[in-house]
Parts: structure tokens; C-alpha cells; sequence
């Protein structure tokens, strides 16, 4: 069973998506900030990381969003974990690690095209 990390601070869209996850029987945790992030990440270490980029926005500049920083410290620390930007902001695609992601999915499509995606990048 394969371990997918979601960040988010919204709780409905991740606790949607975590129900559909498990129900194609993945392992599925949910952190809501930065900090909980890199703590989850100390004791394990997931095939995926879903990530809303506004997720960790803390009173920071527009310009360089907590979100995009965490996008890159992720990406940085594991180069070897997918991650997918699911967000219903689209501000930080200007932002230079935005590439960084291995996908970008909108949250107003639902959770369909993210459960495909999944599926596809983990091939379970």
C-alpha cells in the first residue's frame, strides 16, 4: 500500500480527497502547514506528496509564498518523490519553483482528475 502525503489547510477538499484515496486503498496522512510537514517527513517517507501551495501561507509576501518554499525544500530533500500541485490559486505558476511539481491540478475540477493521476504517476 502505497503512502501519499497531503498538504492542505482546507479540510473539506482534503478530507475528499483522503477518502477517495483510501478508497483505491492507499495509505493516505494530511498535514496542514509547514512545520507538521517537515515532521511527518522525519519519521516517513511517502511515494507522493499532494500539495495546495496556498496550504502554508503565514502572513508572507505575495512574491515568494511559504507554499512555493516548501515546493522547492521538498523537491530539494526528495528529488525521488512526486509531487503535484493541487491548489485553487493560480498565482504561483509565475513563481520559479513551480516547475518543481510533476503536475498541476485545479481544485475546482474535484478530486477525479488528481485519483488518475495518482494512479498513473504510482502505477499501483
Amino acid at each position: 500500500m502505497a503512502l501519499i502525503l497531503i498538504i492542505d489547510r482546507e479540510y473539506g477538499p482534503a478530507d475528499e480527497l483522503t477518502r477517495q484515496l483510501e478508497e483505491q486503498g492507499y495509505e493516505v496522512e494530511v498535514v496542514r502547514d509547514s512545520p507538521s510537514t517537515y515532521e511527518f517527513l522525519r519519521g516517513q517517507t511517502p511515494r507522493l506528496v499532494i500539495l495546495d501551495l496556498m496550504a502554508a501561507i503565514r502572513g508572507r509576501p505575495a512574491e515568494q509564498p511559504e507554499g512555493v518554499r516548501l515546493l522547492a525544500q521538498l523537491y530539494l530533500d526528495h528529488p525521488e518523490i512526486p509531487l503535484v500541485v493541487y491548489s485553487r490559486s493560480r498565482k504561483y505558476r509565475k513563481q520559479f519553483w513551480s516547475w518543481a511539481a510533476a503536475a498541476h491540478l485545479s481544485k475546482t475540477n474535484g478530486p477525479g482528475p488528481l485519483i488518475d493521476l495518482v494512479e498513473r504517476l504510482l502505477g499501483d
